[in-house]
């Protein structure tokens, strides 16, 4: 008579079958970890001992040219490329460009009138008048002013050793009268002086002739006088002079046009 199995297990599971099962189920274990380390990549801790160099990209292939490339393509400048005519520079510069050669220079106008001396007696000196066109004088009408004052008895033609004589030529004047601003006669005269004598040229300052000097007030006229008969006097070789006595005449070689030094204004040598 067999003996009975244990209490609640099956007769026919054996020690065998058991173990079976248990190998079984171990292999199914294994065969699961072996094909998970086959899909996912090892994982380890720590520093890797060398950088892993990405490989290189690959060359894009270079596109191979047309036949026949367009002008556009191929570099060469269109014909719509070509600078206009009009961007040509000229072959010369407009008058405009050109700079002037020279300033204006002051142009003048000479007497064209004549008249004699007054007197027989004494050394004759002929002059012609010039006037600077600026001033807009008339040469003629200066002139024939200029030729009374010398002819005047109280000029020097007074003492009768000298006498004066207005000519249209002006080849033939011993001396010119200009009536004009000094330097613009004469670059080496102040424009600032009233008389200016150099040589053969008596230059008037035009400003004290149109305006006279505050040293003589209204009496333009008078004014005048003195700058013929003072600037005469330097070239027949007068000496200057100056204010002797207060109150008195002021002797015509003063310097009469900025301070009379006390003296009355007088523009004659023998009044």
């Amino acid at each position: 008579m067999t003996s009975p199995a244990p209490f609640g297990r099956p007769r026919w599971l054996g020690g065998k079958l058991i173990l079976a099962l248990v190998l079984g189920v171990a292999v199914l274990i294994g065969l699961a970890a072996w094909a998970n380390a086959l899909t996912e990549p090892v994982v380890r801790a720590g520093v890797p001992t060398r950088t892993v160099t990405p490989p290189p990209a690959k060359p894009k292939p270079t596109p191979k040219p047309t036949a026949s490339p367009s002008p556009s393509q191929s570099g060469k400048p269109s014909a719509s490329a070509k600078p206009s005519g009009s961007a040509k520079p000229s072959a010369k510069p407009s008058k405009s460009a050109k700079p002037s050669a020279k300033p204006s220079q002051p142009t003048f106008t000479t007497s064209s009138v004549k008249q004699a001396s007054a007197s027989g007696t004494g050394k004759e000196h002929t002059f012609v008048v010039t006037v600077q066109t600026a001033t807009g004088l008339k040469a003629n009408d200066v002139a024939t002013e200029i030729a009374g004052v010398l002819n005047d008895p109280r000029s020097w033609a007074g003492k009768g050793t000298v006498r004066f004589s207005l000519v249209k030529d002006a080849k033939q004047a011993d001396f010119t009268v200009y009536v004009a601003d000094p330097k613009a006669a004469d670059g080496k005269c102040s424009g600032e002086a009233w008389v200016c004598v150099r040589g053969g040229k008596l230059i008037l300052s035009a400003n004290g002739w149109t305006k006279g000097a505050a040293t003589y007030g209204d009496d333009l006229t008078g004014f005048r006088r003195y700058l013929v008969n003072h600037a005469v006097g330097l070239h027949l070789g007068e000496k200057k002079a100056a204010c002797k006595t207060k109150g008195k005449a002021a002797p015509v070689m003063a310097p009469q046009g900025d301070d009379l030094k006390g003296c009355k204004p007088n523009p004659w040598p023998y009044s």
